[in-house]
């Protein structure tokens, strides 16, 4: 943006100016007129208005493309939820509109994630016991969570989602890794893991661990065989294979189990023909809200917290902005429409968008075009859900999780201790013990907790500095920061000048007044006994009426 020779700001051209103004609204908003409020609470005008029908064979491609990418994950997605795998694609039809009518990241894909899919799992297991009970809660989980984000937003509270560190959300998202890794190794040998004292040791089904191992063989192998086929003449399809792994996979394993080459492994099976009905009554008297809302609001923060940091990839690539507030109000109204259609709750995918942005997806139009592909393949091909082996889905979960997992973020920390980041390596191990050992849900209220501990341990700690009179040079007489403890300038009467670093408030006033009794007594101890304590009140942003009483 450019400032003009009147001193008004000059016109914006091009895409990257209409999403530019979707993020923040205008400062001259009491003489804007009815378009451009509405505008401002509906960000897909802007990019509607602004969009150019060049881009549109690269989204209506990219959108099948993701359409047939989150076909595949969201069967998956909602076998690790523990519903019916039917609810993955049903929750992929309306949530992407509603995102498109409210969002404010262009590249964005909605739909299903695998750490959603972990937290939500665990919260439908505690009070469900049977997958049918749970694939008719579904959708009521998906309620609560875009209900909560809806009231999040209307609240304005997006900010406090922020005091969740960078070092404890890593170490929450590879702590879940884990626990994804571990909840599908099971089904992947068509059993269950020993259990303690269990001298039989695992229990597995040859047919269902191999078709399993042969779909993680090529998930891993896909990416370098197409690598291995650049130049070649088979390059294109080696790529294409590599962007559709996942799919590909679920297809010769249905293939395999179809001409009776893997007997024996179970399957999705029997799933309703045609689209689901709209329902927006989901919620009955007999629901036990009051037991879910508590494990929804925590997969509320988890969807919001993930997808805004998908969203912020995707803006800082197209060199726009996001809104925060807006951002929660599309993930409520999308986790809304996902229950309406009786699905599970949703998020903004980060491989997916990354995915769109490599299709070169201009807006949201990509993501309505997945939903439709999706609605196409549900309405006139439902059937061939049915002879997806339930392992295989398995599978795409655990090679997604490994993905997740961020060992690189805890060495570049291990390896900065000396910096000042051993204290966010104790907080990456913390979050993930704390997932491990408590579970996804409460994994993810321990990194809470820790991120806002240290940030009252922070704002409860006032920067106090001690000031000194230069000597010499070219500063000399100017009041400057001590580097250690020094005697008392002569020229200033012995007097102690202290300058605090930001607010003083009632969190860290005491805590002030502690500081200046130590360097009071301090000095005193030397023979240097202060005649008076002077405060350089220069840097201090606020004072409540706590610290007023202190200074008094």
């Amino acid at each position: 943006m450019h400032r003009s020779n009147n001193g008004g700001y000059g016109a914006l051209t091009g895409y990257g100016a209409a999403r530019l103004t979707t993020a923040a609204p205008s400062v001259f908003e009491e003489n804007e007129s009815c378009g451009d409020a509405c505008a401002r609470q509906l960000p897909s005008l802007e990019w509607i208005k602004a969009y150019d029908f060049a881009w549109l064979w690269n989204d209506v491609a990219g959108g099948v493309t993701l359409g047939l990418v989150l076909l595949a994950q969201s069967l998956a997605h909602a076998h690790l939820c523990g519903v019916a795998p039917i609810r993955g694609p049903y929750a992929c039809l309306l949530a992407p509109l509603a995102y498109a009518l409210l969002g404010t990241c262009h590249e964005a894909s909605i739909g299903t994630g695998g750490l959603v899919s972990l937290v939500v799992s665990e919260q439908l297991a505690r009070e469900y016991a049977t997958p049918e009970e749970r694939s008719a809660r579904a959708a009521t989980c998906a309620l609560l969570v875009g209900l909560v984000l809806c009231v999040m937003g209307l609240l304005r509270l997006a900010f406090l989602v922020r005091f969740l560190s960078r070092p404890a959300l890593s170490g929450f998202i590879s702590g879940s890794a884990l626990l994804i890794i571990k909840s599908m190794s099971g089904p992947m040998v068509g059993g269950h893991l020993p259990r303690p004292n269990d001298a039989h040791g695992m229990h597995a089904h040859g047919s269902t661990a191999l078709v399993s191992f042969a779909c993680l063989a090529w998930l891993f192998a896909a990416k370098p065989l197409a690598n291995m086929a650049r130049g070649t003449a088979l390059e294109r399809l080696a790529e294409s294979a590599a962007r559709f792994k996942a799919l590909v996979a679920l297809a010769l394993a249905s293939a395999a189990v179809a001409l009776n080459l893997a007997p024996g492994v179970s399957v999705v099976g029997e799933v309703p023909q045609g689209l689901p009905p709209i329902k927006l009554d989901v919620l009955s008297t007999e629901e036990r809200v009051e037991n879910m809302l508590p494990g929804a609001a925590l997969v509320a923060i988890v969807v919001f917290v993930s997808s805004f940091a998908s969203a912020k990839k995707c803006a800082l690539h197209g060199g726009y902005h996001i809104d925060s507030a807006k951002e929660m109000w599309a993930l409520g109204a999308a986790n809304v429409a996902a229950a309406a259609c009786g699905g599970v709750p949703v998020q903004v995918g980060l491989s997916r968008s990354a995915l769109a942005i490599s299709l070169g997806v201009r807006s949201q139009v990509a993501s309505l075009f997945a939903a439709l592909l999706i609605a196409v393949v549900l309405w006139g091909a439902a059937a061939l859900v049915e002879t997806v082996p339930l392992c295989a889905l398995s599978a795409v979960i655990a090679h997604a999780a490994v993905r997740l997992l961020e060992w690189e973020t805890l060495g570049r920390l291990w390896s900065r201790r000396h910096l000042g980041s051993g204290r966010d390596f104790c907080v990456w191990v913390v979050a993930f013990v704390g997932t491990l050992v408590l579970g996804a849900l409460w994994g993810c209220a321990v990194a809470v907790a820790t991120s806002l501990l240290l940030v009252l341990r922070t704002v409860a700690a006032p920067n106090l500095t001690v000031l000194r009179v230069e000597r010499a040079g070219g500063r000399a007489g100017e009041w400057r920061s001590s580097p250690a403890l020094v005697s008392l300038d002569e020229d200033a009467r012995s007097s102690l000048v202290v300058r605090v670093e930001g607010p003083l408030w009632y969190a860290n006033a005491e805590r002030f007044h502690e500081q200046v009794e130590e360097l009071e007594l301090f000095y005193s101890r030397r023979g240097e006994a202060p005649l008076a304590i002077v405060l350089c009140a220069s840097s201090i942003s606020f004072i409540d009426a706590t610290a007023l009483s202190v200074l008094e």
